[in-house]
């Protein structure tokens, strides 16, 4: 994480979001969690996750189909996502 204003770097993950990513990621409105597409076993399901600034990662969406990450509701209770899951 890159602050502008101070230009401090600090690492909040251990390699889970992934450096090739293609899809985007959303911030929560806080500024507190990121959300971010995951396959982390190659099978393009792209699973959705949420990492904190402390660093804790949580699949937010897991199931068999490819989801597409479109937004996150204010309070970041709720997802909208898209899948090809039926």
């Amino acid at each position: 994480m890159y602050d502008f204003e101070t230009e401090d770097c600090r690492r909040v993950t251990q390699g889970e979001v992934p450096r090739d990513a293609i899809r985007y990621v959303v911030w929560s409105s806080d500024s507190e969690r990121v959300y971010f597409h995951n396959d982390d076993t190659r099978d393009r399901q792209n699973d959705i996750r949420v990492v904190t600034m402390e660093g804790d990662v949580n699949t937010v969406v897991k199931t068999d189909g490819q989801h597409r990450l479109q937004d996150v509701s204010p309070n970041g209770q709720y997802v909208l996502c898209t899948s090809d899951e039926g």
